[in-house]
């Protein structure tokens, strides 16, 4: 790949990559004989020796190298670079070409995913937790428990306390039943198991910052003995794209809308008439 690839489409690919966290990448090609040349302003504790042996470097491979404090926003950075290589091999032809083809389906379920990510609060400079799904995401049962005692800890203690970095990276050991549904390298859907359970669904809420009291009818159902359950949202339309070897969802959508919300097949939004507002007993007011 390294040998097809141009400085310009080195460019071109880290132009394309959204890159929230600023994190510096270094695209970096090996040469013919195996030779690569690291940035000076990389940490002088890397070396070329030591990334050799460590990622089993080879004649032409492109080397794409990340830092960031986090290693999580580390690798969703290097996750989104991973994609944009593989469309340029594609483009290059340095891929097989039934890899891409339509017909060539693959897909994957993805599980185990962190119930927890470490985010830095704004305001006040200091690290909290936040739901990786969202708030309503069941644990591994598995860790249940050892769940409930690092909450019980970081509920009990202020931000500011020692020892509270470390307790939000064992948190975010702890795994959720969340999943996704990847197909070809596109998400198709994605769910969870929820919890269920009342008493530990306030915890988990007051650990990510959330008001317990703003949900009050979700808790109020739990107590009357809602059972485990789950879900899980498909994404037709994504699917669709996929199958039909479309880049854009908008290809294969029955009414796709416009760059600013309006639908050209049915002319909407549009005016409505007064008889028709009657007819649903609708008023409008100014």
């Amino acid at each position: 790949f390294g040998q097809h690839l141009s400085r310009k489409g080195m460019k071109e690919i880290a132009d394309s990559v959204t890159n929230p966290h600023r994190t510096k990448v270094f695209l970096i090609k090996v040469k013919e004989n195996g030779e690569f040349k690291l940035p000076a302003v990389l940490n002088t504790n890397i070396s070329s020796s030591s990334l050799e042996s460590s990622l089993d470097v080879k004649a032409n491979d492109l080397l794409i190298l990340a830092a960031l404090p986090d290693v999580d926003d580390t690798c969703e950075v290097l996750g989104e670079f991973r994609l944009k290589c593989a469309d340029e091999m594609s483009k290059l032809g340095c891929l097989s070409d039934d890899v891409f083809h339509p017909s060539n389906i693959k897909g994957v379920w993805i599980h185990s995913f962190p119930l927890f990510e470490k985010v830095q609060d704004a305001k006040s400079h200091t690290s909290r937790i936040k739901a990786c799904h969202h708030p309503f995401t069941a644990c591994n049962e598995a860790e249940r428990g050892e769940l409930e005692t690092y909450l019980d800890s970081l509920l009990e203690e202020t931000p500011n306390e020692g020892g509270h970095g470390e307790l939000l990276d064992k948190l975010r050991q702890i795994h959720g039943t969340s999943f996704d549904l990847v197909v070809n390298g596109k998400e198709i859907g994605g769910g969870s198991i929820r919890i269920h359970d009342p008493d530990f669904q306030i915890k988990i809420l007051k650990a990510v910052g959330a008001k317990p009291d703003s949900i009050d009818h979700l808790l109020k159902a739990l107590r009357y003995g809602c059972p485990p359950h789950g879900g899980i949202a498909l994404g037709l339309d994504r699917l669709v794209s996929v199958l039909c070897g479309e880049d854009n969802i908008r290809e294969v959508i029955a009414f796709p809308k416009s760059a600013n919300g309006n639908d050209p097949m049915t002319n909407s939004p549009s005016e409505v008439g007064e008889e028709t507002l009657k007819t649903y007993h609708i008023a409008t007011t100014n």
